[in-house]
């Protein structure tokens, strides 16, 4: 017994798509295999300590870090005082 002609189109067809279909994961790995690599970089950081705060900048920037340290400083004793919390730690 044979198929009716109309199904054949719809056979070839259909195979057609699933091999498309099966192929296209493939082709879409493979694409972006070792494109998504973490490049790891050194950094040269420094730490400047304060009271309450530590914070890290480049060597070359330390005079705006002892800056931003005084500052911070200076905040944290006007804000713990506004809202009368002293924070554990």
């Amino acid at each position: 017994m044979t198929r009716p002609r109309s199904l054949r189109p719809l056979a070839r067809w259909s195979l057609l798509a699933l091999v498309v279909l099966a192929l296209t994961p493939l082709s879409a790995d493979a694409y972006l295999f070792g494109k998504n690599k973490v490049h790891y970089d050194s950094f040269d950081w420094q730490v400047y300590h304060s009271a309450h705060f530590d914070l890290y900048y480049y060597p070359e920037e330390a005079v705006l870090a002892s800056q931003t340290a005084l500052l911070a400083e200076q905040a944290y004793a006007r804000l713990a005082a506004l809202l009368d919390h002293r924070p554990q730690g």
